[in-house]
C-alpha cells in the first residue's frame, strides 16, 4: 500500500519515528506523533 502524505505530516512522522527510536521502542504511537507536531 502507498501513502502519501504531505511534506508537513511526513516531518511529523519522521520525527516520531526518531523520537520512538531513541526510547528504544519498536512502534510509534500517539505520544511520539504527538511530539512530532509539536516539534
Amino acid at each position: 500500500m502507498i501513502m502519501r502524505f504531505s511534506d508537513r505530516a511526513a516531518n511529523v512522522l519522521r520525527h516520531a519515528y526518531a523520537v520512538a527510536t531513541s526510547y528504544g521502542v519498536n512502534y510509534v504511537g500517539t505520544e511520539h506523533i504527538l511530539s512530532g507536531i509539536m516539534a
